[in-house]
C-alpha cells in the first residue's frame, strides 16, 4: 500500500515539474513613439500593450503595468505584434518613405479587426498617397475612411489633380463605387461616397456615369442632415454644411458637363450663401464664370462680366489652401481679353501664369500664348 502511494506521489511530482519547465507563450510587446507638440524628437515607449482608442486617446498598458493615455494624433509611429501590415507601414511613413508605406496601410485599412486601426491606416493612406503623388492610394484611403466615419472623410477628401488622366479618374471612381456596397454603411456614408464618385466622373468627362450617380444620390432621399440640431458640435455643423454644399456643386458639375449652362448657373445662384467652405466657394465661383462665359456668345458686356467673375476667383481665393482653379481662372480671363481685343492685358496675364504657376499644367500653355501675342505685338520692319 505504501509503495503504491509512493508511486502516485512520484508521478504527481513528475507532472508538476513538466508544467513548471514547459515554455511559457510569449507575451505580446508593442511599441509606440509619442511626439508632443513642439518636441524635437519622439519619446519611445517599448514593451507596452496597446489596448484601445478612447476618444482622441491611445490607451496602452506601460511596461510597469500602468494604464497610460496619449493623444493618438501625437503618436508618430506604433509597432504592434499582431498588426504586421500597420507596423511596416508606420515604420516607412515615419521615415519619410511614403510610397513604401502605401501597401501596408492599404492592407491594414481593409483587413484589421480593430476599427481604430482601420481608421488610422485610412487617414495615413490618404496622406501617404498625396505625398507620394499616388492619387489612387489617396482615394482608396478616403473610400475606406468614409465607410468608418463619414464626417472625418469629408475633412480630408483628396483634391483631384488637374492633370489626372481620365483612365486614372475612372479607376478611382470604380474604387469609390465598390466602397458604396460595403455592408452596413449608413445613407450618410453612401452620400459622401456618391458625391466624390460624381466629382471623379465629371472630371473624367464621363457625363453619363456622373448623371447616373447623381440619380442614385437623389434616390437616397432627404439630402444631407440638417445643421444646428441639438447636441451637434460646431465641427458637426461645418461638416454637414460642407456635405449639403457638395450635393449642389455636384448637381452643377453634371449640368455643366452636359453643356446645360443655364441649369448649372441656376443651381449655383440658388445655392448662394449655403456654400461657405472657401475651397467650395472657389469651385462654385469658377463654375459660375464658366456658365457666364459659355452663355455670353459674342456679347462684349457679357464676356466682360464673365472675365470679372474669373478674376474674382483669383482675387478671393489665390491664398486659400485647396483652391484648385487659380491659374486656370487667369488663363480663361486672358482668353476673354484677347476676344475683347485687349492683347496687352492678355499678355500680362499669360506671363503671370507662366511665371507664378510653374509646375502646373497651365504654365507651358501660358508661355506659348505669351510668346504668340508678343510676336504679334512686335513692330514690323
Amino acid at each position: 500500500m505504501l509503495q503504491e502511494h509512493q508511486l502516485r506521489f512520484r508521478s504527481l511530482r513528475i507532472a508538476l515539474l513538466a508544467v513548471i519547465v514547459m515554455p511559457v507563450a510569449s507575451v505580446s510587446a508593442d511599441t509606440i513613439w509619442h511626439k508632443s507638440a513642439g518636441a524635437k524628437n519622439a519619446l519611445e515607449y517599448d514593451n507596452v500593450k496597446i489596448e484601445r482608442v478612447d476618444g482622441d486617446d491611445l490607451v496602452f498598458i506601460s511596461a510597469s503595468g500602468n494604464e497610460t493615455h496619449k493623444k493618438l494624433a501625437e503618436v508618430s509611429r506604433m509597432a504592434m505584434d499582431d498588426e504586421p501590415a500597420l507596423t511596416a507601414a508606420e515604420e516607412a511613413y515615419d521615415g519619410g518613405n511614403f510610397a513604401g508605406a502605401i501597401d501596408g496601410y492599404r492592407k491594414a485599412a481593409t483587413a484589421s479587426a480593430r476599427p481604430w486601426v482601420r481608421q488610422r491606416a485610412a487617414l495615413r493612406l490618404i496622406d501617404a498617397g498625396t505625398k507620394a503623388n499616388d492619387f489612387g492610394a489617396a482615394v482608396a484611403g478616403f473610400a475606406t475612411l468614409a465607410t468608418i466615419d463619414a464626417g472625418a472623410a469629408q475633412k480630408v477628401k483628396p483634391p483631384i489633380p488637374a492633370d489626372a488622366p481620365a483612365a486614372t479618374l475612372k479607376t478611382a471612381a470604380r474604387d469609390v463605387q465598390t466602397a458604396e456596397g460595403t455592408t452596413g454603411i449608413t445613407p450618410e456614408q453612401q452620400r459622401v461616397l456618391l458625391n466624390f464618385q460624381i466629382e471623379l466622373l465629371t472630371a473624367a468627362h464621363d457625363t453619363d456615369g456622373a448623371s447616373a450617380a447623381l440619380k442614385q444620390l437623389a434616390q437616397l432621399g432627404g439630402g444631407a442632415p440638417s445643421a444646428n440640431a441639438p447636441g451637434q458640435s460646431p465641427e458637426d455643423n461645418a461638416a454637414i454644411a460642407r456635405a449639403r454644399a457638395e450635393e449642389k456643386l455636384n448637381e452643377a458639375r453634371v449640368a455643366l458637363a452636359q453643356k446645360n449652362y443655364k441649369q448649372a448657373n441656376d443651381v449655383l445662384v440658388a445655392a448662394g450663401d449655403g456654400i461657405v467652405a472657401p475651397e467650395q466657394q472657389d469651385e462654385a465661383m469658377f463654375m459660375l464664370a464658366e456658365c457666364k462665359a459659355h452663355l455670353a456668345g459674342d456679347d462684349p458686356q457679357a464676356l466682360m462680366d464673365a472675365g470679372i467673375t474669373y478674376m474674382r476667383v483669383f482675387a478671393n481665393f489665390s491664398k486659400v489652401q485647396g483652391a484648385a482653379h487659380i491659374p486656370e481662372a487667369l488663363m480663361k480671363t486672358a482668353a476673354i481679353e484677347e476676344k475683347l481685343s485687349k492683347p496687352d492685358e492678355a499678355l500680362r496675364l499669360y506671363n503671370e501664369v507662366a511665371g507664378d504657376y510653374k509646375g502646373t499644367p497651365f504654365a507651358r500653355d501660358a508661355a506659348e500664348d505669351a510668346a504668340r501675342i508678343a510676336a504679334a505685338l512686335k513692330p514690323k520692319g
